[in-house]
């Protein structure tokens, strides 16, 4: 009987702690989200710096970068290919990155092939990165569906890197 009872304890302990954390991370990604809004507004008051990143591509680049009032708020990252492009937009707070949102576009047809190419034929792969502490805390798919955790490590490890590159050059 009392190592039923233990039982029921642990797996009501478990049921409850994961329920809390599911909370804690809804409740994250509403404040990230009125965040993300906020920034997005204020960078339509802000003139953005551009670098040139044409190192970073075979058809070269372009780095926006908005800054608030003593720091780096959002950089958009544009990086273009014979085939497609990458458009990545990272937003801080305090200079921590907070969101991550990355469109890649595949042309029908290589940019080289003008008779052909039509940009509003492309298909488009949207990925959103929601992150705290530097912590990657949930990733929704092109089809806005979550991705599993155990896929995360890997993710997030490269997004601060890539982060973190773009955020020296307008340091």
């Amino acid at each position: 009987m009392r190592r039923y009872l233990t039982l029921a304890i642990v797996f009501q302990l478990i049921i409850f702690g994961s329920k809390a954390q599911l909370v804690n991370v809804d409740s994250e990604i509403t404040y990230i989200r009125t965040q993300y809004k906020a920034v997005n507004e204020l960078c339509k008051k802000i003139t953005p710096i551009s670098l040139d990143a044409d190192n970073e591509s075979t058809e070269g680049g372009e780095l926006l970068g908005y800054k608030g009032e003593e720091a780096i708020i959002k950089i958009q990252s544009t990086y273009y290919g014979e085939t497609g492009k990458l458009v990545t937009e990272y937003y801080y707070n305090e200079a921590s990155l907070f969101f991550v949102f990355s469109s890649s576009f595949d042309y029908n047809v290589p940019i080289y092939d003008t008779e052909s190419f039509d940009l509003s034929k492309s298909v488009i792969i949207e990925n959103r990165y929601y992150f705290k502490d530097a912590k990657l805390i949930k990733w929704l798919d092109r089809e806005k569906k979550e991705v599993s955790s155990a896929l995360f490590k890997d993710k997030q490890a490269d997004i601060n890197k890539e982060s973190s590159l773009v955020l020296s050059r307008f340091n």
